[in-house]
């Protein structure tokens, strides 16, 4: 519209028509409202100290279940290596345990 006064008219009854619709509008709560919903909490020493806190706590966390990970890792292979040895062992004592009773039936025989 190039015609300002019939714009701020046509401005004026779409507000009225609206304002009918809604209901009138507090612009003072709506700006409260936009106030609290873009509140941040102020950044004390306090929070810094338990952010901090937080932030050793989770290391420590992380390097326990780092050194946890390495211990059951080392323990894992340890098993294997026992279980290797016990597996030749007994595949040795089998072995010797046959050529005694090899030996024991020569000399029974002989």
């Amino acid at each position: 519209m190039k015609n300002p006064a019939a714009a701020s008219e046509h401005y004026a009854a779409a507000r009225m028509w609206l304002q009918k619709v809604f209901g009138k509008a507090d612009a003072t709560k709506y700006h409260e409202e936009k106030k609290l919903s873009s509140f941040q909490v102020p950044c004390s020493s306090d929070n810094k100290e338990n952010i901090c806190r937080l932030k050793r706590q989770i290391q420590n966390l992380r390097d326990q279940t780092a050194d946890q990970t390495r211990q059951l890792t080392q323990l894992r292979s340890s098993k294997r290596k026992i279980e290797d040895d016990y597996y030749y062992e007994r595949n040795l004592r089998k072995k010797y345990q046959n050529r005694m009773e090899s030996v024991r039936e020569k000399v029974m025989h002989s």
